[in-house]
């Protein structure tokens, strides 16, 4: 089952991609833009977030460690199963955040590339 979801995301990828070297500039930068700026308007809040309730929850039985900011997932074990949906929720929230942020820049990538291409090769 996870070889057919590898299969349909890849296909999908390939097909926006597509879709997206045909948008006008002007009109992927908007769009990547508004993206960017939503992934980002909801992953920072989310993430320090989740790092705030993650701290909050381990400290309090003097399970942090040092240097835990570098490599917090890993300290995801350490949660008990009742503490686990306040800190998940909110990495959760960070993750569709980073990723929204991401798509928004290659939104705004693929075309600035292909432009760049474009202008190399003198046309």
């Amino acid at each position: 089952m996870r070889e057919l979801a590898l299969v349909v995301a890849i296909a999908l990828g390939l097909l926006g991609l597509g879709v997206l070297a045909q948008l006008p500039f002007d009109a992927a930068l908007h769009w990547g833009a508004l993206l960017t700026a939503g992934g980002l308007a909801l992953g920072v809040p989310t993430g320090i977030a989740y790092h705030v309730q993650l701290a909050r929850v381990l400290s309090r039985r003097g399970a942090l460690p040092a240097g835990w900011y570098w490599s917090p997932i890993a300290l995801h074990p350490r949660l008990r199963p009742a503490e686990r949906p306040g800190v998940l929720l909110w990495c959760g929230a960070g993750a569709v955040g980073f990723a929204v942020t991401a798509l928004g820049l290659a939104v705004m990538g693929v075309p600035t590339l292909l432009l760049l291409v474009q202008l190399s090769r003198g046309a």
